[in-house]
């Protein structure tokens, strides 16, 4: 039986497991995302990144949680503007 969000959306969804990665970028993650193990070495590295600001039905109910009957339609919306 298909998800909501395939039949609105007209494919097949497929969920993948990945296993944890262990690349310099994820130990670095890994590193930035205590305030123990975050130093100023990692620090300098991410010092000319531009922080990423992420939008959308989800991040917005994310920022003010509550019941939102039509949530599922507005995050199918959002998956149908990065497709188009």
């Amino acid at each position: 039986m298909p998800t909501c969000f395939e039949a609105f959306l007209g494919c097949k969804i497929y969920v993948k497991h990945t296993k944890r990665m262990s690349n310099a970028m994820a130990k670095m993650a890994d590193k930035l995302s205590r305030s123990k193990t975050t130093d100023e070495e990692t620090l300098r590295k991410i010092a000319h990144i531009t922080v990423h600001s992420p939008t959308g039905a989800l991040i917005d109910w994310i920022n003010t949680p509550g019941i939102n009957w039509n949530l599922p339609l507005l995050l199918i919306g959002d998956i149908e503007n990065k497709l188009s």
